[in-house]
């Protein structure tokens, strides 16, 4: 035998545990020594191991040493050729589709950054692609065979090859094992001289036989038998024994360049022995480095650990880590009034608009029109009709965007607009993803929070230049651009303006409503269309107007007619201020005038918006002291606020007692008996203090009732620096700062009125062991108090816009002290660290260990006052507060209704555990075991969840959930 063939014999030092004997050789799976064969299935070799004769013999036949004798003698490659079950590959490929690397299907590989690279880098040796079925991939695999066929073999080395669709459709009993081993040695001995097929056969064999030999049923050969009959029984092997052979054969072939194509890999181990295999091929490679290999398999949870550093493309996976990261808020579209009945149907109509929609180029309608004329009615009127009146819609791409200051603090930004947009082309048509994926990993790389907003812009840009075989067109509905930041409007508009100059390939159609706004009207060409929406909403008006008089009102026909005509000669294509007439006609009505009186009520009406404002705005600071004071607090919350602020949440809002000059703790008392518990109740205290400048949404929140009403506030503000008290309400502010200042006392007040009231001590502090029993009841406890999300959430950015004065250290300190001793300290003690410490001066924290740090006071100062639950969970919490934390945490994301307290108490721990200490919450919650609460980051608070974050230890979320045995339920929490 050759020297390498007795490398290969050396190779299977293995007998069975009860007959061992000499040294054992073991290596780790996937190891490989140079020259030696790696771990197939659950036996170990190393590579130049001495020859070890301790195989199982048969009590009767050839021993092993004969059968090899023969091996070695008679086998010649047309022998053992005409027993191997070979798949016809070239036959099979001839029936695949041709790869068209233009076609959108396949971007999600051939537009790859990483497959670009493994094309044109020879260093990057191996490329995995995983996807479910019909992706394109075995297309893939076939294009990239005929390409590396197109050198000859003598120049390129050989294209070793199979798809495994191909042995599927073979035929027969034989396994894909059997079938791929059989048809790639086929292929290594076609390429090879006759003289080495003969030891590339024989080593092949004779690897076979060995691993029978090692079975303790061996196959029964017969000393009668022939050289075909042996090879028969040689050949029906186990699927690590035909690797194993493979591999052999392999390095007796002494290849030192050559590319791989294996398609359609399936099941986990066929997938560790071909990552084995390709690992030897790498290595018997190594000296020039002339090795190609692509690699398919259906998606498979095990492989990311199999394929190490070796590129990997797994299909969405990217792309929907792309797309969470792409989080943005979009409160104002379901608030938007739905049209009146038969109204706006004239758009479709209309010249402009059927020019636009007809038109086969790119182009820009605009909607401009004047305060209140129902711009945002129409365009989600049109949002919701669009698939039914233009017929390439449903080929096409629709996102949309509804810009506001009434909203979330993000709604009225562009890079909230651009991620939105964004994120809903992406997720509409995937094979845009390469326009995002230079920038998603710079972003990464770079440890950004969020999408940096010039890559945004650019992002968009290039969708525009999109190309693809289908020609799907993009519409891009977009509503209030008067609303939107004025910082860099005009770059925003040069956008969408380029996007529609019809000089990239992908058709966009841009529908955008906006108020007169000079960059806009500078930018209007007479290749684009602007429609008027006053000089068009007169019939809808009408309409309007009708119904609620005859109908809502019911008043008599002679009435109806005069008011009709009034309405609608003095409307001036305001919808709201016809909305606000109707207010005002109701409640003549409701208290009983007469006809006459009611027509006269009409026409005493301000006919301008701010007028109309300013009436009522008077009636409002002409009511009792308490009705003002409610009503300032709506009022701010719902201008100054960071989000739309819930009913339930003004119901706490407005129970908090009026804060004295100099906070202290808050009455609870007081708080409850101000306290409005039915809904219904709040609901019409809410509408009467808020004066007519509100309304309850569907989704319970509460909101200005319309734009013009927040720019009337802020230029009162402006205005009410007269030294006259009397100039205002009681408590409206006369700036954001003073308003943001009043909202801070709320939130602190409201903190102490949560965790240091009677109710809370008495229920809670006396517990000195906790079981999950007392967590539930504490998160419950937790879930009845509404306000609790808002203030731990946006407390920080009303205490930064706020003035920073005395008052407000003073109303801190009354927190800290008030919270001292108690276990809302094991939330809020970092938060407070890390939210509030900047504003001046703290008190001393008592602290065994002199500690300076203010949170860390906290902490000190309750460790030891409650144990929590199991002992056997102490050692791997960090700390008590920690683990107190993620068990209440954990508490609320498990129980029903109570996600938005596991939410907010998740926001006292986001920022202060996060990298700094290498500690996530993901990495927490999975760490300590906690399923509900791992899920609840993951998918939830994607802000925090950042998936790849690594502990001191080097392990992310992932490994963590793993440990726990969470595989089914965190595992998929954490990489879907």
């Amino acid at each position: 035998m050759s020297d390498e063939n007795s490398k290969i014999s050396d190779a299977f030092d293995t007998t069975p545990p009860s007959h061992t004997t000499g040294e054992s050789h073991v290596t780790h799976q996937g190891d490989v020594s140079h020259g030696g064969i790696a771990n197939y299935g659950n036996q170990n070799f190393s590579g130049r191991a001495r020859i070890v004769n301790n195989f199982w013999r048969p009590l009767v036949g050839p021993s092993l040493d004969d059968l090899k004798k023969t091996i070695e003698t008679q086998t010649v490659w047309s022998t053992l050729l005409r027993q191997l079950s070979v798949v016809d590959q070239d036959q099979y490929r001839s029936e695949i589709s041709q790869l068209d690397r233009n076609e959108p299907s396949f971007y999600w590989v051939t537009r790859d950054m990483d497959f670009e690279k493994w094309e044109s880098d020879d260093s990057l040796q191996v490329l995995w692609l995983s996807g479910p079925p019909n992706r394109g991939m075995t297309e893939v695999s076939s294009h990239a065979i005929s390409l590396a066929k197109q050198g000859t073999p003598e120049a390129n080395g050989p294209v070793l090859h199979f798809i495994c669709s191909a042995g599927a459709s073979f035929g027969g009993s034989h396994s894909m094992t059997t079938l791929f081993t059989h048809t790639v040695l086929h292929q290594i001995v076609c390429y090879s001289s006759a003289e080495k097929s003969k030891s590339i056969a024989t080593i092949f064999l004779i690897t076979l036989l060995e691993g029978h030999f090692r079975r303790r049923d061996p196959p029964r050969f017969d000393k009668n038998d022939s050289v075909d009959r042996i090879m028969e029984k040689i050949l029906d092997a186990s699927d690590d024994d035909c690797f194993r052979a493979l591999t052999a054969a392999f390095w007796e072939a002494e290849i030192q360049e050559l590319s791989v194509i294996i398609d359609g890999i399936e099941g986990g181990q066929f997938v560790q022995n071909v990552y084995l295999l390709i690992r030897h091929m790498m290595e018997a490679t190594s000296d020039t480095r002339k090795f190609k290999a692509l690699l398919t398999c259906q998606q498979i949870s095990t492989l990311r650990d199999i394929v190490g550093s070796m590129l990997y493309i797994e299909y969405n996976k990217e792309r929907n880590e792309c797309l969470r990261f792409l989080g943005h808020d979009g409160t104002r579209y379901g608030k938007i009034t739905k049209e009146h009945k038969g109204s706006l149907e004239w758009l479709w109509k209309h010249e402009k608009y059927q020019k636009w929609s007809t038109s086969p180029s790119s182009s820009l309608l605009c909607i401009e029109g004047k305060p209140g004329s129902g711009k945002s009615t129409l365009m989600k009127y049109f949002k919701e009709n669009i698939e039914t009146k233009i017929p390439d819609v449903s080929l096409g791409i629709v996102a949309y965007y509804f810009y506001t200051y009434r909203g979330t603090e993000l709604e009225y930004t562009h890079a909230n607009m651009l991620r939105s947009i964004l994120y809903t082309i992406l997720e509409q048509e995937d094979s845009v993803f390469f326009h995002f994926q230079s920038a998603f990993r710079k972003a990464q790389k770079d440890k950004c929070a969020e999408w940096p907003y010039d890559s945004l812009k650019d992002i968009l840009s290039s969708l525009g230049k999109h190309t693809s075989t289908t020609r799907r067109p993009l519409y891009l509905i977009l509503d209030a651009l008067d609303e939107s930041e004025e910082h860099d409007r005009r770059d925003i508009i040069n956008l969408l303006f380029d996007l529609c100059s019809g000089e990239g390939s992908c058709r966009v159609k841009v529908f955008l409503a906006s108020r007169p706004v000079a960059d806009l009207k500078y930018q209007i060409r007479e290749c684009h269309h602007v429609i008027t929406m006053q000089d068009e909403n007169k019939e809808d008006i009408s309409k309007f107007v009708d119904e609620f008089l005859s109908t809502d009102l019911q008043l008599s026909d002679n009435i109806v007619r005069h008011a009709r005509e009034y309405i609608i000669a003095n409307a001036q294509g305001a919808f709201v201020w016809v909305r606000l007439v109707k207010n005002e006609l109701l409640a003549a009505i409701e208290t009983g005038c007469p006809d006459k009186q009611i027509m006269d009520r009409l026409q005493g009406l301000p006919k301008e918006l701010e007028e109309f404002y300013q009436l009522m705005f008077a009636r409002l600071n002409s009511r009792r002291t308490v009705d003002i004071q409610d009503g300032m607090k709506i009022i701010r919350f719902a201008l100054f606020g960071f989000r739309a602020i819930a009913v339930d949440e003004l119901r706490h809002v407005l129970a908090i007692p009026n804060a004295p000059d100099i906070p202290s703790i808050a009455s609870y008392e007081e708080f409850k008996t101000n306290e409005i518990t039915d809904i219904e109740g709040i609901r019409k205290r809410i509408m009467h203090c808020g004066g007519g400048f509100v309304e309850i949404n569907a989704d319970r929140t509460v909101q200005l009732m319309h734009q013009t009403v927040r720019e009337f506030f802020l230029r009162l503000m402006t205005v009410i620096i007269n030294p006259d008290p009397n100039a205002a309400p009681v408590g409206f502010p006369k700036s954001s700062q003073e308003a943001h200042k009043m909202m801070t006392t709320i939130c602190i007040q409201y903190l102490m009125l949560c965790f240091a009231n009677p109710l809370m001590q008495s229920r809670f502090s006396g517990n000195k062991t906790w079981d999950s029993k007392d967590f539930q009841d504490y998160v419950e406890y937790l879930g009845g108090w509404p306000l609790f999300n808002y203030t731990l959430r946006y407390l920080k950015d009303h205490k930064e816009l706020c003035d920073q004065n005395e008052q407000i250290s003073q109303t801190i300190s009354s927190l800290v002290n008030a919270l001292m001793g108690n276990q809302a300290s094991y939330f809020l003690g970092d938060w407070l660290e890390s939210h509030l410490r900047k504003v001046g001066p703290v008190p001393p924290q008592p602290s065994a260990r002199g500690s300076r740090d203010f949170g860390q006071g906290f902490l000190l100062k309750t460790t030891g006052t409650i144990q929590l639950g199991n002992p056997a969970l102490v050692y791997q919490r960090p700390s008590n507060a920690e683990y107190f934390k993620f068990r209440a945490i954990d508490a609320a994301a498990t129980a029903d209704g109570l996600s938005g307290v596991a939410e907010a108490l998740l926001l006292s721990c986001t920022e202060v555990d996060g990298h700094a200490k290498g500690k996530t919450p993901l990495i927490i919650s999975a760490r300590m075991g906690f399923e509900a609460t791992t899920r609840l980051v993951a998918q939830g608070i994607r802000t925090t969840a950042d998936m790849n974050a690594k502990d001191d230890s080097g392990n992310t979320a992932l490994h963590h959930a793993k440990d726990k045995e969470q595989q089914g339920v965190d595992s998929a929490a954490i990489s879907n």
